[in-house]
């Protein structure tokens, strides 16, 4: 073995002479090259008979391997636009702006006016299920986690990190998690690993390696189990995802870290011969995207081989001094592919044994082995399970820009030991004697699906290699393997690991037992009246969401590239309602939106805007004939709370769009006075009260990412940024969403970002952070949801599911509403209460309320003292109790309002012009020509004599002022 050992370490040293330098590879940091690269492997599945959106995603093929790729592009193009480029710096200015800011205050406000109340509690998901069983494997599942580690001296004691949500430590095994780093200022984490001989310290590689993210926050170090942290600080790590850490088993001492991608993105091995202390640089050259690392077994002097793989160059490296120095493995030749993934594995009991991994752009890959450190390699790929008949002969390799990883454990084998191979794609798949034959331990896509499709770490036990635990897509897993059988058991230790990447999320109105919300692969959780259970709907990519406020049995829900789904029954039945868009664009998270005064129309958006009528079950396309997005596609949607013909539709190419009419005709409003910004628009929000008031929201990074104007109508729009300045500013980075408190909505905001949820009291002048302070972690935030009805401000999270917090103390406002000639139901008919200032029309809270089947109101307020209240319904006159005393301890009840009817266009008076506008709509019903709801005075479902007899009956009436 030592004279073996020598030749092989001359033999290394020879074919290092003969390697030339680096390959320089496309920097996919850049969204010309991945566009490149999409198209690229387009044009390959369309040769493989694949067809992209081709049906309901449940049932029919689609494209393999984009749609990661496609949900990267959507995700760097909302952070880059106009550039090519996304500024990363910006998200370290906003981290370090974010802890200047002032606290979000709770409790007593100015002017009586009282803001949110008590801390973010985590609402769920908890024990997700799963819509399907291919793909999604079996329940419960969660985000994605990128790296897991074993306390080596005690095998229930478990750390795991996920790619937005931090590090989690259980301490039974996995049937309990505690979150360690919720403070950071990233969460994105890539690696772990544990001190072989002290359990107590860790180190964490932070960064999103696998999903190609920008923002790091270097390496970290506990030395107390993770209970406080210490960064270790190195000018290698800035900006650099850390993919793996590894500690020399014979002297921990000896510490190599591999790294690559991030905002700085070419990588580095970096070596410590002090514990973690201090790290050089070793790297053989500049311009390599390292993405693993494997230590081999020791030879009789205590030797080992390390591996590392470079995606760039196509490259493997090994190094025989501990780290110090590397040499290419030039016996070892590989397919030069842009996108090319290589990992390594070692065996743990055989010095000379390696494995390599090679998931190239030529499908099938290939998996190497070397018996001889690298001086020659045999192709084991033999029976490797590559895909299917149904969805690709090559299907498992379809992702292999993403999903690529490989490890190595160890089984009994006569008097000695076989190599255990497991190599993560799409699926799972364990070789039991060194490569010689493979199997299918996962089935991930097929039919009767074990595992959540997408592997992105395999960890064996230290103190037990027939324990192996798989991080992916889904969450984390538990594989006992028994030798003497060649089987295994799966354990799903994914329930209370809250760690699920929400794009978007919608509310019931009044039940907090009941929510829905998208996220990135793990389709659509939804809460239907158990939050300790939560069912999943849809399908891939879950996105924008919507609850019917009248009927909250009518839900609908989204996948990838604006796949609707539709329930009438809280999910007990659900039904695929996309049409044909045809040649429209949409985004890869595509905007759906109900009208809030008539939530039997859905809207959808392309590069145009569609309307579904729940009614006749029938898609109006592109309104108004009229292209919303010249280049790109329709990015978020709004309908005007008091008025549905006022819509208002923002792109992914920074258009501005609004319509008076329901999309008859379209006004673009992004060009002004000034003009808005040229980036993605991100979220719309128009004030309940004025549907004039815009609120525009941003992506991109470098200035202001939020504006507003007073008036979409006006001849030359005027627009003004709403983010603060100094450091009450909102910090510039992307916003995703926008909250308007419903008891002070035209002055109290809440914004969504990639830093988190910051809060206005004063309509935009200042800004509070509302993240940390009120102990929400520091998680990059999608949505957040207002809801009077529950009192509850809502937040989805990019890592870390959905939390809620209390918008304001138990004080209610109550009473009765007459809706005069109304014949249809009161129960969820939905008015609007207003909260003004004695004497005057200043508006202080604007709430629609639901009435109950006796027209009862109770809506939340946040003020005290004395108040008038007015009521308004959609074609019924205001009326106004003046001098209302709202009390500290119950706020008000017993108040009484009877509306007239006959207000057609709104305007709160009865005249000619009512009865010209339903003259109109005389002999419609919904659906029809003409048709409009407000003409229908008595809710019959038909614009007819009867209507026309209330109008005159009240002819010449207003309502209060």
């Amino acid at each position: 073995m030592k004279t073996t050992l020598t030749l092989l370490l001359a033999l290394t040293a020879a074919l290092a002479l003969t390697q030339t330098g680096p390959r320089r590879d496309t920097d996919f940091s850049s969204l010309r090259s991945v566009d490149r690269l999409i198209a690229n492997l387009e044009r390959e599945a369309e040769r493989g008979g694949f067809r992209e959106d081709s049906g309901d995603p449940r049932g029919k093929p689609e494209k393999p391997g984009l749609d990661w790729l496609e949900g990267y592009r959507y995700y760097l193009h909302e952070r880059a636009f106009p550039r090519d480029r996304v500024d990363w710096s910006a998200w370290d200015r906003a981290v370090k702006h974010r802890a200047a800011m002032p606290p979000a205050v709770w409790g007593a406000g100015r002017g009586g006016l009282r803001v949110p109340t008590g801390a973010w509690q985590y609402v769920g998901p908890k024990n997700l299920g799963t819509p399907y069983r291919r793909y999604y494997g079996l329940p419960p599942l969660t985000g994605r986690i990128n790296a897991m580690a074993v306390d080596p001296s005690n095998g229930s004691h478990l750390y795991a990190g996920a790619a937005g949500g931090g590090v989690w430590e259980s301490n039974d095994a996995g049937a309990n998690w505690n979150p360690l780093t919720d403070a950071w200022a990233y969460l994105q984490v890539s690696s772990i690993a544990i001190h072989p001989n002290d359990p107590n310290t860790l180190f964490v590689g932070t960064g999103d390696f696998d999903a190609w993210t920008g923002y790091t926050n270097g390496m970290w170090k506990s030395t107390n189990g993770g209970a406080t942290w210490t960064q270790v600080v190195n000018g290698a790590f800035d900006g650099r995802a850390i993919r793996e850490i590894a500690f020399d088993p014979g002297d921990p001492n000896v510490m190599v870290a591999i790294m690559g991608r991030g905002s700085a993105y070419w990588g580095r091995i970096m070596r410590s011969t002090n514990g973690g202390q201090t790290w050089s640089n070793v790297g053989p050259s500049s311009n390599r995207i390292y993405n693993d690392l494997a230590i081999g077994a020791a030879n009789e002097l205590g030797n080992r081989i390390y591996w590392c793989t470079d995606n760039n160059g196509g490259q493997v490296f090994s190094s025989l001094d501990r780290g110090a120095t590397w040499n290419p493995v030039s016996s070892l030749v590989l397919a030069a592919h842009s996108s090319q993934q290589i990992r390594v594995a070692a065996s743990m009991t055989k010095p000379l044994v390696a494995y390599v991994l090679e998931a190239t752009g030529t499908l099938p890959g290939k998996v190497w082995k070397t018996v001889d450190g690298g001086g020659t390699w045999t192709n084991v790929t033999n029976d490797f399970p590559h895909g299917n008949a149904s969805l690709g002969a090559t299907y498992n390799w379809s992702q292999r820009t993403y999903d690529v990883h490989m490890e190595c454990s160890t089984r009994p084998d006569g008097d000695g030991a076989e190599d255990v191979v497991y190599v993560g794609l799409i699926d799972l798949v364990q070789s039991a004697d060194g490569g010689a034959t493979w199997k299918t331990i996962g089935r991930a896509y097929e039919a009767d699906s074990i595992l959540h499709n997408d592997q992105h770490c395999v960890t064996v036990d230290p103190s037990d290699p027939n324990v192996v635990y798989a991080g992916l897509d889904g969450g984390l897993n538990r594989f006992v393997y028994d030798p003497a059988t060649d089987e295994g058991a799966w354990t799903y230790l994914s329930d209370a690991l809250y760690v699920t990447q929400f794009y978007r999320m919608a509310a019931h109105p009044t039940d907090p037992t009941r929510l829905l919300g998208g996220t990135q692969d793990n389709a659509s959780p939804a809460a239907r009246g158990d939050l300790a259970n939560w069912s999943n709907v849809g399908g891939g990519d879950g996105g924008w969401c919507t609850i019917n406020p009248q009927n909250p049995d009518v839900q609908y829900a989204t996948s990838q590239n604006l796949g609707i789904y539709r329930t009438i029954s809280n999910w007990q039945g659900s039904r695929y309602i996309s049409p044909n868009w045809g040649s429209d664009r949409r985004a890869f998270i595509a905007p759906i939106a109900l009208d809030p005064n008539n939530p039997e129309w859905l809207y959808a958006g392309t590069n145009y805007l569609w309307r579904y009528d729940r009614t006749t079950d029938a898609w109006t396309p592109r309104l108004g004939g009229q292209e919303l997005a010249s280049s790109g596609s329709v990015n978020c949607i709004a309908i005007a709370p008091s008025d549905s013909g006022r819509i208002v539709t923002g792109a992914t190419n920074g258009e501005v769009w609004t319509t008076a009419d329901a999309g008859a005709t379209w006004r673009k409003i992004n060009v002004g006075s000034p003009s808005l910004p040229t980036a993605s628009v991100k979220y719309l929000s128009l004030d309940p009260a004025n549907p004039r008031d815009v609120l525009v929201a941003f992506g991109g990074s470098g200035s202001s990412r939020l504006y507003r104007s007073r008036d979409v109508t006006a001849a030359t729009v005027v627009w003004e940024q709403a983010s603060g300045s100094g450091v009450t500013q909102l910090p510039y980075v992307p916003i995703s969403g926008l909250a308007r408190d419903p008891y002070a909505p035209q002055s109290r905001w809440y914004a969504a970002t990639d830093v988190g949820v910051f809060m206005t009291t004063d309509a935009g002048a200042s800004w509070t952070n509302a993240t940390g302070p009120l102990g929400l972690p520091n998680v990059q935030v999608n949505d957040l949801v207002a809801v009077p009805g529950q009192n509850a401000l809502y937040a989805a999270t990019w890592g870390r599911g959905i939390w809620k917090i209390a918008l304001v103390p138990g004080r209610t406002v109550r009473g009765t509403v007459v809706l005069s000639n109304l014949t249809g139901p009161l129960a969820n008919k939905t008015v609007t209460v207003e909260v003004r200032n004695a004497g005057t029309t200043t508006v202080r809270e604007s709430t629609l309320a639901a009435l109950d089947g006796s027209g009862t109101f109770s809506v939340a307020t946040s003020l005290t003292g004395t108040y008038d209240v007015a009521v308004k319904a959609s074609h019924w006159l205001r009326k106004k109790v003046a001098s209302v005393i709202l009390n500290e301890a119950n706020g008000a009840s017993g108040l009484a309002f009877s509306l007239r009817n006959g207000d057609v266009n709104g305007d709160n008076t009865v005249n000619i012009a009512d009865f010209i506008a339903l003259r109109s709509a005389f002999g419609t019903s919904p659906g029809g020509v003409g048709w409009n709801p407000g003409a229908d005075l008595n809710e019959d479902g038909s614009v007819n004599i009867a209507d026309f007899v209330v109008l005159r009956a009240n002819l010449g009436q207003s309502g209060d002022a």
